[in-house]
């Protein structure tokens, strides 16, 4: 499998549905064309592009259009709500087929959407064994996962931010967001009116003000 069949939000949310499906040994209804079966339909459709890309062609370039930084509420060992920030990033995938045809495909990387496994409230017993009928635990719900952590001092943040821009990407062209999230870590605000300078090297409560 290609870097876009795993590393991409799209992928991984698939990818978190089977995890999930098979440790309650549940079968997820498969997608069939534009029906996402089971799956997200936002990621099932996003996954269809990256096969169909990949298809296309194998040498993409690789065109950052926006980065994000939040403040994500998690739990310690101890159960307390502690602050973390991370970023997420959108990036253009650019590919030519054979005739020379430029396709492109815009896709997040640094969070996916992980569904939560929880007890089947309508559960119902063989009456001669006690044995459940069907699965005792359902998929219900998703929570979003964040996989990239800012560095706390300036300069490693500095670096991780530039590593991801780099490459056939120049720094201005980029939408630099600050974003804000609710308790439930739902996006409820967010500002874009960031330059590149400003966004690599204040921190995360300087560009909230």
């Amino acid at each position: 499998m290609s870097k876009l069949e795993t590393e991409t939000s799209a992928a991984k949310t698939i990818q978190a549905y089977k995890d999930a499906a098979t440790e309650i040994r549940l079968v997820l209804k498969p997608g069939d064309g534009l029906n996402s079966g089971d799956y997200p339909h936002d990621a099932y459709t996003n996954f269809r592009y990256i096969r169909r890309f990949n298809a296309v062609g194998k040498e993409h370039k690789k065109i950052v259009k926006s980065v994000s930084r939040v403040l994500v509420t998690e739990r310690d060992e101890k159960g307390r709500p502690v602050k973390k920030e991370y970023l997420h990033y959108t990036r253009d995938f650019r590919t030519t087929n054979h005739k020379g045809i430029e396709y492109q495909e815009g896709l997040t990387i640094g969070k996916y959407t992980k569904p939560r496994i929880v007890p089947n409230g309508n559960i119902t017993f063989d009456p001669k064994t006690g044995e459940p009928i069907v699965n005792d635990k359902i998929l219900s719900s998703q929570r979003t996962v964040y996989e990239i952590e800012v560095p706390k001092t300036k300069e490693a943040r500095k670096k991780l931010i530039l590593e991801i821009v780099g490459g056939d990407t120049h720094p201005d062209s980029v939408i630099y967001y600050y974003r804000e999230l609710d308790q439930n870590n739902y996006e409820q605000y967010h500002d874009a009116s960031f330059t590149a300078t400003d966004f690599v090297n204040c921190s995360i409560e300087e560009l909230k003000t």
